[in-house]
């Protein structure tokens, strides 16, 4: 079974969060740096959201593998 955030401030990240809701509105496109982008967005009304792609240094450290060298 996988754990449930449902507290006010729970907060989930990775590389891709995928999110279902009744109603979904884009509030705005924030600039970042260079050609990166973000946006946020208002899920509202049985929203859910999942974590689809952890962010990668998870991956990496479950796989036992780093890109630091042993030297």
């Amino acid at each position: 079974m996988t754990r449930t955030f449902d507290q006010l401030g729970d907060t989930i990240v990775g590389d891709k969060i995928v999110i279902e809701a009744r109603s979904i509105t884009i509030d705005r496109i924030d600039s970042g740096t260079g050609r990166h982008r973000g946006q946020f967005a208002d899920a509202r009304d049985n929203a859910k959201a999942v974590i689809d792609i952890p962010f990668r240094y998870v991956l990496e450290k479950k796989s036992g593998k780093s890109k630091k060298s042993s030297h």
